[in-house]
């Protein structure tokens, strides 16, 4: 496990092995429960809805790699957004991006993740 594939080109059971063995892995090295998930990259690009779906059953709270800021009244725990910093952002922008003046940036982005999930559940639940 823990090989940061690309997981568009993955199959099913594929993605499921390499979730499940990593949170085996960690979670006996650790000696207690792993509940959180970090997509590899996080990017869209990189996610497919059985991605998402497999991550969902396996941790309770999966994290993406888009900034912006989570409602956790509605927290969708599949697609939690997390915003990476770097040292040579400007103080500017690192206020626009806490203050999530730039989410709209990624809107499209996300959408498109939230539809990935919601055609996932409902062919799954067929």
């Amino acid at each position: 496990g823990a090989r940061h594939y690309d997981m568009t080109q993955l199959q099913p059971y594929q993605i499921y092995n390499e979730l499940y063995n990593s949170k085996k892995v960690l979670e006996e090295k650790i000696g207690g429960e792993v509940d959180f998930f970090a997509y590899p990259s996080g990017t869209d690009k990189e996610l497919s809805q059985e991605a998402i779906l497999i991550a969902g059953k396996i941790y309770d709270f999966n994290f993406i790699f888009l900034p912006g800021k989570n409602q956790f009244v509605n927290a969708n725990r599949y697609l939690i957004r997390r915003t990476g910093v770097s040292p040579h952002y400007s103080v500017n922008h690192l206020k626009a991006l806490i203050s999530g003046t730039k989410d709209f940036l990624y809107s499209r982005r996300l959408r498109r993740l939230e539809h990935f999930l919601d055609t996932a559940i409902a062919t799954w639940e067929r």
